[in-house]
């Protein structure tokens, strides 16, 4: 399929003047379609000049659309860019307009297009962001005021929290820490580095500590504008402010040196400086989920989204955008009424993903004008293909010797509660307030028995959010209040169950004709917040201290449940080609907790799950004496323990040594994930003596010759099994339904933790110089590289032949993968339930695809990889009434012929641990 780019000429407004697309088959039959995604995040870290120097590797790799993280004006030193500034600029630390045309000029000629992801949720909470400093210099008067999403219309009501301060507020003055310093034409209020722009009215309160004739001019034009707050006056003001800089300066010396003159000023502010920890009780903006230095915006008013998206209208004009991914879509007010204004913004021909955590049945809304989602949910359902069912008693067992948490539905409601009355107990009230100011509290009940029962309803959401557009409500959301109501009445108490009962009638899901607007609005406010409530309570706080097996503790992942039947995955698979056939298939992404390698390792215990049950609870017994004594009690917990034992074995080098490094890294992951567990340490108040307890048992593990004697055998067995197994991973999320993507530098064993060090630099010299060998190679000398690199795994190369051999094969036959039908292959034989099998087809084309699951089970050990003679009589069932008779490897080159319908599988894998075979004609 060629790639089609808009031309410079040829403008959004041309496709907005056509009738929107009601028929979502017809507008998808027009829409740019990646052959596969390459993932990069862009940052001062690897900017706009080391991007140009990669993008001929990556199109020789096989990639046809690069997928960019923001690419906008973002916080200083930001490493990620969902901290925007400034929608309206390319981020200066990346790089600048002229290299970014020469980048999309570049990718024009080699074929490549541009999937862009963009944050219209929220935006940085920061001194360069000019649109909310304006705000907070001029309050209401701001053309940019309503931009931003202050809880329960409060304007003017209280001032703005700015809630940046290491202490209270008269701490901070006590200390000195605290000022007003003139800079260019203005006042700002300085702390540390932080700068906020004086509010206006607080220049008139300024000014009363100037003497009359040092400063008359001023201070009459300062009461002005406390009558008038019109843009012109604002100048005139700011004219002479910056005229009079000598006398500001002078005065600004006094009034620094008297805290009361300058708590005076600072109370006049449309802003107010606090504490940070004052937002775990209390807050009046809407933030991304529980970070404060992320405010979010009112992206459902026109004009918000009309200003947001101007640069992003422009870049698609230009033809430089072929492909928008949208950031936490459940944050915005009205999900479904975006999507339709984006797709009429950015027009039916381009690639529309949103970021969206999918929980188990949960699907996306057929009428939503999106190809799909980021892929967390393909992630979730192929990790857990690779964990054998069959090994859930030992772990559970084994984990009940290192643990006493609770069973997950109560774990994940009492962390959710955590969450909820210790995080964002701001939020909570929030939402109460509102409920009475829409003249919602129509039946006598207390305010603690409206608290419960809606802090129960927060809790009880199985999903992170529903997707009220208007009355009736869709049959998927109906089911989905049922099920929470259901849950909140059982937890709810006898005396909180009117408030329950009456707030079921506010969620009905048909018009009753009585405040169905108020009704509407509460609702969407409710999920604005259920859908945070959810992720950190279960992604952010559960998902680090459940950890009966590590690697299922994922994005979108479901721990409770462990590993995924073959039947279920088809199921899934076939769903996924008739629903979301352009939807992203991802196995790492910058959220990830583990790379997709180290995850593979992990699930390679549950092969050996007697052998790993006996070496833990060894380890358990030998390890005790480097315990440390913290409070009364040893450090660290078993239940951090058992974490431990399983981070090492994740993300121990292959090579079976490390450095100083590999210890850093460790802690600071420790670090991370002691405090997001919120058991024995946590972000508010850290307990760095247990922190130091759990680095020091690391260390005491890794030097001590009996502990690494036994570790380091059984991390050499899951380093080569894991390897093997994450081949299976690649060759499914290349031609399973779906376009793959490959997260930068994971084409090499990925053995990341949780950011920030999933996005360490990438070193595309060794990757580049591989690739050239192949592509240079012959047959012959193709085939004995490929031995060659099966036998020294250490270096995972071989992840990156068999990466580009799919790309390959994928941009040779495009309408295969992007339209081709998936159908399950029936194995028979000994092994029948250890490998993957399925085949794509697409008019006279044919894929067929196998990957073992569980190689170490078929090969009945745990130190090398089945032979032929392992599979015994395991084989495919092939129709040759509906499929070819002759199959040729895509990997070894062999063609294989049907047998009486058979192909047997020995046969198939007896060159490599994988194959993908195209079928010839019938």
């Amino acid at each position: 399929m060629r790639h089609f780019f808009l031309k410079p000429n040829m403008v959004v407004k041309d496709f907005i003047s056509r009738p929107f697309f009601k028929d979502l088959k017809q507008q998808k039959q027009m829409v740019y379609t990646p052959t596969a995604t390459y993932r990069l995040q862009l940052s001062h870290e690897f900017n706009f000049s080391q991007l140009e120097k990669i993008i001929p590797y990556l199109g020789r790799l096989g990639i046809s659309t690069l997928y960019f993280a923001p690419v906008f004006t973002a916080r200083e030193g930001s490493t990620h860019g969902y901290d925007v500034t400034d929608p309206h600029q390319l981020n200066p630390a990346i790089g600048d307009t002229e290299q970014w045309k020469r980048i999309h000029q570049l990718l024009q000629e080699k074929g490549m297009g541009c999937l862009q992801d963009i944050v219209p949720n929220h935006m940085a909470y920061d001194s360069r962001n000019r649109w909310l400093m304006d705000v907070l210099e001029k309050g209401p008067n701001s053309p940019y005021f309503n931009h931003f999403d202050l809880w329960n219309d409060i304007r003017g009501e209280e001032p703005f929290m700015t809630p940046f301060l290491g202490d209270t507020l008269e701490n901070c003055l006590k200390n000195k820490e605290i000022k007003i310093l003139f800079q260019g034409t203005r006042c700002y209020v300085s702390y540390y580095d932080n700068l906020y722009p004086l509010s206006l009215p607080a220049y008139s309160l300024l000014l009363e500590n100037a003497e009359w004739h040092e400063a008359e001019q001023l201070q009459l034009l300062a009461k002005d504008l406390q009558k008038n707050g019109a843009p012109a006056k604002v100048q005139d003001f700011i004219a002479s402010l910056e005229k009079s800089a000598a006398t500001v300066q002078n005065l600004l010396e006094k009034v620094n040196n008297d805290p009361a003159a300058l708590k005076k000023i600072l109370d006049a502010q449309y802003y107010r400086l606090c504490w940070w920890k004052e937002t775990e009780k209390k807050i009046n903006y809407r933030r991304f989920f529980t970070v404060n230095d992320l405010i979010c915006l009112n992206i459902q008013l026109p004009e918000v989204f009309n200003d947001y998206h101007r640069h992003i209208k422009e870049l698609i004009e230009k033809g430089y955008i072929q492909g928008l991914r949208v950031d936490h879509i459940d944050g915005l007010y009205n999900p479904a009424k975006y999507l339709e204004d984006l797709r009429k913004l950015a027009g039916p021909d381009v690639y529309l993903l949103i970021e969206k955590i999918l929980e188990q049945e949960e699907t996306i809304d057929a009428d939503w004008p999106i190809e799909g989602t980021t892929g967390y949910d393909f992630l979730s359902q192929l990790n857990a293909l690779f964990v054998y069912p069959a090994a859930e008693p030992t772990f559970t067992q084994l984990y009940k010797s290192f643990s006493t948490e609770q069973e997950w539905e109560e774990l994940v409601w009492n962390n959710k509660k955590l969450i909820l009355q210790h995080r964002m107990k701001g939020e909570l009230h929030n939402l109460l307030s509102l409920y009475h100011q829409l003249g919602l509290h129509t039946i006598k009940i207390s305010k603690e028995e409206a608290e419960e029962a809606l802090s129960c309803l927060l809790l009880s959401f199985p999903v992170y959010r529903t997707y009220f557009s208007n009355f009736p409500v869709t049959e998927t959301d109906k089911k989905v209040l049922e099920r929470t109501f259901a849950k909140a009445e059982k937890k709810v108490s006898e005396a909180a169950k009117p408030a329950l009962r009456h707030l079921k009638e506010i969620f009905s899901p048909e018009a009753t004709g009585n405040k169905d607007e108020e009704r509407l609005r509460f609702i969407r406010r409710v999920q604005q917040i259920s859908g945070p409530l959810e992720a950190k309570g279960l992604e952010d706080t559960t998902f680090y201290i459940y950890n009966r097996l590590a690697s299922l503790n994922e994005v979108g992942g479901q721990p409770q449940h462990f590993g995924l039947e073959l039947s279920l995955f088809h199921q899934k698979m076939k769903e996924r080609q008739e629903n979301l056939p352009l939807t992203l298939n991802s196995t790492a992404t910058h959220d990830t907790k583990r790379g997709e390698d180290a995850r593979q390792r992990l699930n390679a215990l549950t092969e050996i799950a007697e052998y790993w049950q006996k070496t833990a609870l060894e380890w358990h017994q030998q390890n005790q004496q480097k315990k440390r004594n913290i409070d009364g009690k040893a450090a660290p917990e078993p239940n951090d323990e058992y974490f431990i034992y399983q981070s090492l074995l994740a993300f121990y080098p292959a090579e079976g040594e490390h450095d100083q490094r590999f210890l850093d890294r460790m802690d600071q992951y420790l670090e991370k994930a002691l405090r997001e567990g919120k058991r024995n340490s946590n972000w508010s108040s850290p307990n760095t003596a247990y922190e130091e307890a759990c680095r020091n048992f690391i260390r005491a593990l890794l030097g001590d010759t009996t502990f690494m004697n036994s570790f380091l055998p059984l991390s050499g067995i899951l380093a080569r099994t894991g390897l093997y197994k994450s081949l299976s991973q690649v060759l499914i999320k290349m031609f399973a339904p779906g376009i793959p993507d490959v997260y930068q530098g994971t084409e090499l064993p990925d053995l990341s933790m949780v950011d920030p060090d999933n996005r360490r630099a990438v070193n595309y010299t060794v990757r580049d110089q591989f690739l050239q060998q192949i592509l240079e190679a012959g047959e012959q000398e193709e085939k004995e590289l490929r031995t060659a690199k099966l036998k020294e795994l250490t270096d995972g190369k071989i992840k990156l032949y068999l990466t580009h051999k799919c790309l390959q094969f994928r941009q040779q036959h495009p309408d295969l993968f992007a339209k081709g039908t998936y159908h399950p292959v029936q194995v028979e034989g000994k092994h029948k339930d250890k490998v993957l099998a399925f085949t794509r087809t697409f008019e006279e084309q044919y894929c067929l695809v196998l990957a073992p699951l569980y190689p170490s089970l078929v090969a009945g050990g745990m130190t090398y990889f089945p032979t032929r003679n392992d599979w015994e009589d395991t084989r495919l069932l092939l129709n040759p009434a509906e499929l070819p008779k002759q199959w040729k490897n895509s990997i070894s080159g062999k063609t294989h012929q049907l047998n009486d319908e058979y192909l047997t599988i020995g046969e198939l894998l007896s060159d490599f641990p994988v194959a993908f075979l195209k079928g010839g004609a019938k």
